[in-house]
Order: structure tokens, then sequence, then C-alpha cells
């Protein structure tokens, strides 16, 4: 008797198990259609991905042999394209030549706006950004009024950016093309006497106290 109550009992799991089968076998099978899709989609947006870095990379070549044959225009168009079409990190460095052709091309205005642009960015990591407020300050470092270069500079001239020292080189020369040589010549002294300048700067602004006279 306990053997027939054992084969009931077992009939009845089986029953309830096909039963929760039924019940169920689409979201179970739409769940394991998914997980293939998503692995799927994965791979798909890896090897895309991919695909995108290396046709990317062979434009920001094209464009560089451009700029290093001398056809400025032609490679400050073709990172301009780059820069608006390829990956974050391709279309950050596209700007920055995109600006470097411009200047070769005798554009600097045109490099000044792209750098700003650059600088304003907020999806582009803080290095390249400041790099790009230091190159458009310099660009504008003979035709701008001392307190707009002194806006540009300020905030990379503050301890903690890896700029600063540039900076202050920049806003030293500034204040001397605006005829203020002893604010220009106390700048240098102080950098002159700061132990982590770096050894190129300091011999530049060591050069820069002797043509003024010394500190």
């Amino acid at each position: 008797m306990s053997h027939l109550f054992r084969e009931v009992d077992e009939e009845v799991r089986r029953d309830r198990v096909v039963q929760l089968w039924r019940r169920y076998w689409k979201y179970v099978l739409a769940g394991a259609l998914l997980a293939l899709l998503v692995a799927g989609a994965v791979v798909g947006w890896q090897e895309y991905r991919e695909a995108q870095l290396r046709a990317d990379g062979e434009r920001f070549s094209h464009a560089l042999s451009e700029l290093e044959a001398g056809q400025a225009a032609a490679a400050a168009d073709s990172f301009a394209l780059l820069a608006s079409e390829g990956t974050a990190g391709y279309a950050v460095l596209a700007q920055l030549r995109e600006a470097e052709a411009l200047v070769q091309a005798g554009d600097g205005e045109a490099a000044v706006i792209v750098y700003d642009r650059l600088a304003a960015d907020g999806g582009a990591d803080d290095v390249y950004r400041e790099l790009a407020a230091l190159y458009a300050a310099e660009l504008r470092i003979d035709k701008a009024p001392l307190d707009e270069i002194e806006r540009r500079l300020a905030p990379l001239a503050a301890s903690g950016s890896p700029w600063r020292f540039l900076a202050q080189e920049l806003l030293a020369v500034a204040n001397l093309r605006a005829g203020r040589s002893e604010t220009a010549r106390e700048a240098l002294a102080g950098l002159a006497q700061d132990p982590e300048l770096p050894l190129g700067s300091r011999r530049r602004v060591n050069e820069m106290l002797a043509a003024l006279g010394g500190p």
C-alpha cells in the first residue's frame, strides 16, 4: 500500500511540474532568449567599437599626413570632420590637431574658437580642456587686453593644475607686454624659487629674468 502511495505522490509531483512548466515556459524561454540577445549585443558592440576605433585611427593618421605634408587647410578640414564624427578620444585629439592646423594655415582666430570649444566641453578630460585653454590664451596674448589673458589663465595658474607653471609664465609675459615690467619680474622671480619648477621652465624663467635685469 505504501508503494502505491509513493507512486501516486510522485505522479502528483510530476503533474505539478508539468503544470508549472506549461504556465511559465514562455517566461523561461523569453529569459533565455534575452540572455542570448544581451550576450550577442555585447559581443557585437565590442566588435563595432573596435572597428570604429580602427577607422578613426586611420582617419586621424591620414589627416596627420596632410598636416605634415604642408596641406594645413585640408588637414584642418579632415580633423574637424573627425572631431564631429569620431569616438570620444579621437574627437578630443582631432580638435587639438585641427586648431594646430588652423594656426599653420594662418587662421589663428579660428584656432582660438576650436580651443575655446574644447575647453568648454564638459565631456572631455580636464587635462585636455585645460591644455586647450592654455593654447587659446597663448594665441590671444599678442592681441587681447591683459584682463582677458588673466581671466583665461587664472584657473590654470592655480595650485594643482598640471599646467600651472606654463600658465604663470604666460601671465608674466602678458604683464610684460602690458608694460607692467615689475609685476612680470616679481612673478618670474617667484617661479624661479619654486622647487617643483621643471628644469626646462626654470631655464626659460631665468633667461627672462636676466633679460629684465635680474630678480
